[in-house]
C-alpha cells in the first residue's frame, strides 16, 4: 500500500528522536550531578576563605602583615564567589529539561495511517473524496428554510499538513530524517485541537525517570 512506506519511515524516525532525546536527558542528568558536587566543594572553599579573611583582621587589625593577608584572602574569596555563581548558572542550565520531541504523526497507529493516507492520497482518491464531501453537503438543509439551524463549522486550530511537514524538519534529535512531505487536497485536513506546545513534559531534568 502506498501509505505504508511513509508511515514506516515516520515510525523509525520517531524512535530515533525519542532515543536521542533520552540520551540528552541522561547527559544533562549526569552533568547536573557533577556540577552539584563541584558546587558543594566550591561553596565550602568560599565559606572557609570568608572565615579566614575576617579572622586574619580580627587578630591584629593594625598589623601590616594582617592587612596583606586579608587583602590576599579577599581576592581569593571574590574569585571563589564568582566560581560559585558560575557553577550555579551552569547547574541551572543543566537542570533545565531539554526541548521535547514533537512527532509529525500521532502515537496511535490507526490515526497515523489515516493522516498519512490523507496527505499522500493518489489523485483519483482526492477527486473521490471531494465528490463525497460535496454529496454530503447536498444533504444539508437550505438556509432559507432552516434559519434557526446553525451548521457553521467549528474553529480549527491546527492545519495537520503544516504540522506534519514542519515536524519532519531536521533537528538536534535527528539531523537526516526520511522526509515524506504531505500535500493538501481539495478536502482539507484540520484539527480542533491546539498545536502541541514547545514546552511540554517535565521542566526539571531529574523529573525524567524513564525513556
Amino acid at each position: 500500500m502506498l501509505h505504508c512506506v511513509p508511515h514506516a519511515d515516520q515510525k523509525a524516525d520517531a524512535e530515533k528522536r525519542v532515543d536521542a532525546h533520552w540520551l540528552e536527558v541522561k547527559r544533562k542528568q549526569d552533568l547536573a550531578k557533577q556540577l552539584r558536587a563541584q558546587l558543594r566543594v566550591a561553596e565550602l572553599r568560599r565559606d572557609d576563605l570568608g572565615t579566614r579573611k575576617y579572622s586574619a583582621l580580627q587578630r591584629q587589625p593594625y598589623d601590616y602583615t594582617a592587612w596583606s593577608t586579608y587583602e590576599k584572602l579577599q581576592s581569593e574569596h571574590n574569585k571563589a564567589c564568582l566560581e560559585c555563581a558560575k557553577l550555579k548558572e551552569d547547574l541551572k542550565a543543566a537542570e533545565t529539561a531539554p526541548a521535547p520531541v514533537i512527532q509529525p504523526l500521532p502515537e496511535s497507529k490507526h490515526a497515523g495511517f489515516v493522516w498519512v493516507f490523507h496527505m499522500h492520497m493518489p489523485e483519483a482518491f482526492r477527486r473521490l473524496s471531494r465528490a463525497a464531501f460535496l454529496a454530503q453537503q447536498l444533504l444539508l438543509p437550505n438556509p432559507q428554510h432552516a434559519k434557526s439551524l446553525d451548521i457553521s463549522a467549528p474553529r480549527f486550530k491546527c492545519h495537520l499538513v503544516d504540522h506534519y511537514n514542519q515536524k519532519q524538519q531536521p533537528s538536534s534529535y535527528l539531523e537526516a530524517p526520511k522526509r515524506h512531505l504531505g500535500a493538501p487536497g481539495c478536502v482539507q485536513l484540520h484539527s480542533c485541537s491546539s498545536l502541541p506546545l514547545d514546552r511540554i513534559g517535565p521542566a526539571h531534568v531529574d523529573d525524567f525517570h524513564e525513556r
